[in-house]
């Protein structure tokens, strides 16, 4: 027969196992979460199936590149008509990522047959203080063909009050010294173009100008994506005849 001092430890120890499980879950949702203040990172990463399996699905596709554009990047990638630069292109691009991310996935991918790169990323490690950005971003191009075109992108302004940014006066000026790092890194190798579009898009603050802001302070509109399509061509031409295979 159970006591009652032995229901108490019951009842006890079943409410302890939700307490522990509660704060399982809730440890979880943090890692995935993270403390960010900028929107673009979302709520996935390495740590979730959502990321890996996005990952895996990109990696297939990589090994069936032949002669296109392949877009990589976060969620102004993912944002990006990219058929509207190069008919046979190819959208790496995953919301939320970050440099270290890109690192642990860029290896899963074959891209040596692709026409040219484009590689936008960086928004998202605002948060972190952009720590060992340059050193990570040559390790980037490292990673990628050396007989392959290569267009970096820096970084796009935010409008940093309207996307609930901390320090949000800080953004532009790192935004802009990130950018320096991005093209000195981009100066080291022969098939790397970089693009700045950060002045074009901000306003006199360095703020995302209203018409190119989609509403979040973030991402860019209709506008800022046409602005972004016309800048890339000219770049990716210099290359190569987008969107075609060249004949023997």
């Amino acid at each position: 027969m159970i006591t009652t001092a032995w229901k108490g430890w019951l009842a006890n120890s079943a409410i302890v196992a939700l307490v522990l499980l509660a704060l399982l879950v809730t440890a979880k949702m943090l890692h995935v979460r993270r403390v960010i203040s900028i929107g673009l990172k979302g709520e996935f990463g390495p740590a979730t199936t959502q990321w890996q399996v996005e990952v895996m699905q990109q990696a297939r596709r990589s090994q069936q590149i032949h002669g296109a554009v392949v877009f990589i990047g976060d969620s102004l990638i993912v944002g990006l008509a990219t058929s509207n630069v190069a008919p046979k292109s190819e959208n790496f691009g995953i919301n939320g990522d970050t440099i270290d991310w890109l690192l642990l996935r860029l290896p899963q991918y074959n891209l040596t047959e692709a026409q040219a790169i484009v590689l936008e990323i960086g928004s998202n490690d605002w948060p972190s203080g952009f720590d060992g950005f340059a050193s990570k971003y040559g390790r980037l191009l490292t990673m990628l063909p050396s007989q392959v075109p290569v267009i970096a992108v820096g970084l796009m302004p935010l409008n940093g009050v309207k996307a609930g940014v901390s320090d949000s006066s800080r953004v532009p000026d790192a935004f802009r010294r990130v950018n320096k790092e991005i093209a000195l890194s981009c100066r080291q190798f022969h098939n790397c173009r970089y693009l700045d579009l950060f002045d074009t898009l901000a306003d006199g603050s360095g703020n995302l100008k209203a018409r190119y802001d989609a509403g979040d302070g973030q991402h860019l509109s209709t506008a800022g994506n046409d602005l972004w399509v016309v800048a890339l061509k000219p770049l990716l031409n210099q290359e190569t005849t987008v969107g075609t295979t060249s004949t023997p």
